[in-house]
């Protein structure tokens, strides 16, 4: 409910992470929190926790594993004094029922330019997708449904030596 005097404020994220300290926010919405430097949220954590206020975060995995909106969902989604969401386009619907996107929209989205990952991360978010611009990533992908990505036991008394190209984490 609102009380009378309120003031709803529409900020933008991406020029100062200092904007909101001083504001004395009661509630901020993240939107598309991966997009924004998360030091803006630590820093309104203390202002939110102070005024008993609320957050909430709507966003797509973009950048998939690589980003702290999924270190977060990982950290709360279990957590009971979290509410947390997951719909992909398959759970979303008009107050018909008609489905908000359908397969068709999405091919349609592909027609025009957008990629299967990008589609994959906001469609159906995936936290999998790979970023934009990442090299193999439909090779990764076909590796992993093959089932050539897994874990491998060793023996620990044996030597192991590893090769890597571009990296690993």
């Amino acid at each position: 409910p609102t009380r009378e005097g309120s003031i709803y404020r529409a900020m933008g994220s991406d020029k100062d992470v200092h904007l909101l300290v001083g504001a004395n926010p009661i509630g901020i919405v993240w939107s598309e929190y991966p997009e924004i430097n998360p030091r803006m949220r630590i820093l309104a954590l203390p202002i939110l926790r102070r005024n008993k206020g609320w957050e909430a975060l709507c966003y797509t995995p973009r950048g998939g594993r690589q980003n702290h909106g999924c270190t977060l969902y990982f950290s709360v989604v279990n957590d009971p004094d979290w509410h947390v969401s997951y719909k992909t386009y398959k759970d979303t619907v008009d107050h018909t029922g008609k489905p908000l996107v359908t397969d068709a929209d999405i091919a349609a989205d592909k027609r025009a330019g957008m990629s299967q990952d990008d589609a994959d991360a906001e469609y159906s978010l995936s936290w999998d997708a790979a970023m934009p611009g990442a090299y193999y990533a439909d090779e990764m992908r076909q590796a992993e449904r093959d089932g050539r990505i897994r874990r491998v036991e060793y023996d620990p008394r044996v030597p192991v030596c590893t090769a890597w190209d571009l990296g690993r984490n």
